[in-house]
């Protein structure tokens, strides 16, 4: 007897008991009512169902009809075809290992479920030409994007935002900027374990022109701190401290480790470009020769400064705090109308201008009278930093500016006239033993008249602190990577267009000072409009 000759068979007996009950059946030859599916015998009073085995969570499937109540059958031809759960963000899917991802059905309205993509391989951030390479089933401008529920789930540097093309779903993604502005991130802050750099990202919006990423020791200034690893989007190493020396460039020119704060800037010359998409980073802090401190808290923060279609403004705004130890002769009362510090100022003035950039005073204030001892003279690094951090930790896109009367020798600074904390120095962080540029009032006179330094060191300080280096070192290039007492990279800044010739003395970052009116090269002012100070 064949299997459906033994259903018929079933469902007449089952009529006549439904019968002898009174019950009015109308049956069919194949063993359905007339009008209703197969799988049920419906009368005017009795409705008796034989159930469907439907599929649950996990099980293969080939239409929603074939799923548990409340599951859905992924139907894209990249997903694993499984009854699975509906979702709208990421995390809704993590007890399952999976991805809310797109189910693009066909002849349907794209949905989301939680789901498995082949390959799927790559991640939020990362490059894409089709969506099935992507975990999420969603490529978006050549770029990877998760779906989620908000801006935690989504790469430093993007935001949880409406999908284009989804109804209801929101995914990782950028605003789009209408003008050039800086976005801060505050990345991590606590306790970190030295000596162990840990790897993080970010990601960058194609209208990217800059980004600041810095690590800060927030209990002593006595460790390193260190950004020893950049990778771009294109998998090349920016920084890497496995191939670092000083003898030889990398496309991110950076001191690896650095007292208290460690800072770089991107780009750091007039032909890196930056790149849309993931950035992966090794940073932390790390002993010297005489500190053994297994934990530490930190914090590393993330700046970015983005301008509609990726193009870097072509002027920009710098705002300088001025302060004035005792025994200068200039105060905050007196400043605006001392002539000799506003004719310096005229003249940073003017040389920020070639490059398109307005420089101005945010205010003028003392160093306090109980510092005169310590802070008229500079007697050493330890004067120096403690006069850099007297500034309460803060923050304002300001550079600081110490005027004292003079940096002795006995500091142990070469004879320098001006110093600035770094290069590059911490871009708007204040109270650290690197937030600032100092000044010797009185060594720059230089007898005065036109011969004077003022405006020159004010200019080249600050040029520093934005991140030029010096056109042309005093020293002939390191040769080798244990030499100490030569020029480290070449002893060359690396910009392209800057003259390392006799002609080199009349560019604001020579390595000496000189009078006169100097100037920036046009590879230079790239670089300092893409601090996120000059805004």
């Amino acid at each position: 007897m064949s299997r459906h000759s033994l259903s018929s068979l079933r469902l007449l007996a089952l009529g006549s008991m439904l019968a002898a009950c009174g019950a009015r059946v109308s049956s069919t030859a194949d063993g359905a009512t007339d009008g209703a599916p197969a799988d049920a015998i419906v009368d005017s009073g009795v409705d008796v169902r034989v159930p469907i085995m439907r599929a649950g969570l996990g099980a293969l499937c080939d239409s929603d009809d074939g799923c548990e109540s409340g599951l859905l059958c992924a139907l894209d031809p990249s997903l694993t075809h499984v009854c699975t759960t509906p979702c709208t963000a990421d995390e809704q899917c993590a007890s399952s290992g999976s991805r809310c991802a797109v189910d693009r059905r066909p002849g349907a309205a794209p949905r989301t479920l939680c789901g498995v993509v082949d390959p799927g391989n790559a991640v939020e951030g990362e490059p894409c030409a089709r969506d099935n390479e992507c975990a999420s089933n969603y490529c978006l401008n050549n770029i990877c994007r998760f779906l989620c529920g908000s801006d935690m789930r989504c790469a430093t540097g993007s935001r949880c935002l409406p999908a284009p093309g989804l109804t209801g779903v929101r995914a990782c993604g950028f605003e789009a900027v209408t003008a050039t502005r800086v976005e801060e991130f505050a990345i991590f802050e606590g306790s970190g374990v030295v000596d162990r750099p840990s790897e993080r990202s970010f990601e960058l919006a194609p209208d990217a022109v800059s980004w600041s990423l810095w690590v800060q020791d927030l209990a002593g200034r006595e460790l390193l701190a260190g950004i020893v690893r950049v990778t771009a989007p294109d998998g090349t190493n920016w920084i890497d401290s496995t191939t670092w020396s000083i003898v030889r460039d990398q496309p991110i020119r950076d001191i690896l480790a650095t007292p208290q704060i460690n800072s770089v800037l991107a780009p750091s010359n007039d032909t890196l470009r930056i790149q849309a998409g993931q950035y992966r980073y090794f940073a932390g802090l790390f002993n010297d020769r005489m500190t053994s401190v297994r934990s530490r808290n930190m914090r590393i923060v993330l700046r970015i400064k983005r301008s509609p279609g990726g193009m870097l403004p072509a002027s920009g705004a710098l705002r300088l705090r001025l302060f004035f130890a005792p025994g200068v002769g200039v105060t905050a009362a007196s400043a605006m109308a001392n002539a000799r510090l506003q004719a310096a100022l005229t003249g940073m003035r003017q040389a920020s201008a070639t490059v398109g950039i307005t420089a101005s005073v945010a205010g003028y204030e003392d160093v306090s009278a109980a510092d005169a001892a310590r802070y008229t003279i500079i007697d050493s690094t330890t004067e120096m930093d403690d006069l850099f951090a007297s500034r309460p930790a803060s923050r304002a896109d300001e550079v600081n500016v110490y005027f004292v009367r003079s940096i002795a020798a006995a500091a142990g600074l070469e004879g320098a006239i001006g110093v600035a904390g770094d290069i590059v120095g911490p871009l708007g962080v204040h109270g650290t033993i690197q937030s600032g540029v100092v000044i010797g009032w009185d060594s720059t006179a230089n007898g005065g008249g036109a011969r004077d330094l003022l405006s020159n060191t004010l200019s080249h300080e600050v040029g520093h602190y934005l991140g030029l280096w010096h056109t042309r070192e005093r020293l002939a290039p390191c040769t080798m990577p244990s030499q100490t007492d030569c020029g480290p990279f070449g002893a060359v800044d690396p910009i392209s267009d800057t003259p390392t010739d006799a002609t080199a003395s009349r560019n604001t970052m020579f390595w000496s000072a000189t009078a006169g009116l100097l100037t920036f090269s046009a590879g230079q002012g790239r670089v300092l409009r893409s601090s996120v100070l000059v805004q």
